[in-house]
This record gives C-alpha cells, structure tokens and sequence, in this order.
C-alpha cells in the first residue's frame, strides 16, 4: 500500500512537470514566432525555398550553433525546449540538420538554410551583400551540412544550412542591404532578402518561414 502512495506521487509530480514544462515550451516557442523580425524575402525559381535565416553581429571568436528542422520550424523548437528540460517527445536530433562553427572577425554573421529542388549541378548557393548602389560583398562562407533525398514524386530535394560572416569593416551603417543567393553554376540569381540598415548594434535577428 505504502508503495502505491509513493507511485501515485510520483506520477503526480511528473504530471506536473510535464504541464509546466509544456506551457513553458509554448511560452518559448510564441515569443519567438511573435517577437521576431521579419524581412521581405522575393524568391525568384520556385524550385528554391528558403527554410531559415539568422543574422547577428559578432566578435571573433565567437560560436554559432544553428539548427533546421525538418517540417514545422515552430514545432522544431518546441520539440527541443521541451527535451532541453526533460520531456523526450518526439525523434530527437533525427530530421534536422545542425551546423557549428567560429567567427574569424568581427563583423555580421549570416546563417541561412534551403531547400533546392531538381537543379542540375553544384546546388550550394553564393551569397552576397548588396548595397542600394548596386555595390557587392561576397560573403565568407564557413562551412555547411547538407542532406540529399528523393521524394515520392522522384524530385531530387538538396537542404543546405550554411553560415557565413562579412567583416565589419565592410558594412556601411548608413546604407540599405539585401542578401543575393546566386547558383554560380547556372549564373542564376534565386532569392534576396531585404535587410534594411545593417547598424552597430549587438542585437539578433531572425526570420524562419
């Protein structure tokens, strides 16, 4: 009897860790969806599609870790708060792609994730900076993971998460940028990102569609 007592308490306390836990997972996951900027995004062949964008300003050095998910972005993230405090729902690091690496200056830092569908050859795109003059800064690329799959319809998708940097130096404050994804194979420009002003703040950024 004395061992139900204590099995119903502690299926008690794991009920109520599990609520809390829940409705702080959604309180994470709203804050973000709401609270995050947004940018225009044009998207010039349909048979690209852009899954997720971060930008930060950064300090040599420095670390960064992102994460894409496959699927619901928004339910990614949930997924993860909720494993980060205990609560393992769903396949863990399985169907999502995660990339690392160190910013070699000072300077702004870019990751991008996206999805290329059915292009003949290299499929990683270059990205750039351009400025309201039509002036570019190519971006140092710093690494990628990358997954190939064929759906059921026998359409090759290609998803890239890649980050990049551009030193600091090179950023007029003044002046509005938009972020170019270019194919160099095919000389095809794909996508842009309005940015607006790019200031000296120390503040993130983040799109996820």
């Amino acid at each position: 009897m004395k061992n139900l007592r204590i099995t119903a308490v502690f299926s008690k306390r794991r009920k109520a860790i599990l609520g809390g836990g829940l409705v702080l997972a959604v309180i994470v996951a709203l804050w973000f969806f709401v609270f995050s900027p947004r940018y225009p995004v044009e998207i010039f062949d349909n048979r690209f599609q852009l899954r997720a964008f971060e930008i930060s300003r950064c300090e040599q050095g420095s670390k960064h870790t992102s994460t894409l998910y496959n699927g619901n972005p928004l339910m990614g993230k949930l997924l993860d708060s909720l494993r980060r405090i205990g609560i393992r729902i769903g396949s863990g690091r399985s169907g999502r792609l995660l990339c690392s690496s160190v910013a070699p200056q000072d300077g702004w830092f870019f990751t991008v994730g996206y999805t290329m569908e059915n292009f003949k050859g290299d499929t990683n795109a270059r990205l750039s900076l351009v400025d309201e003059t039509g002036k570019e800064i190519p971006l140092q690329l710093l690494g990628m993971s990358a997954t190939t799959r064929i759906d059921s319809n026998g359409n090759t998708k290609n998803t890239n998460l890649s980050p990049c940097a551009v030193e600091l130096s090179a950023i007029n404050p003044n002046v509005n940028y938009h972020l170019r994804f270019t194919l160099p194979e095919q000389d095809l420009e794909v996508a842009r990102i309005q940015l607006g002003k790019l200031k000296n703040g120390n503040d993130e950024k983040f799109l996820v569609q």
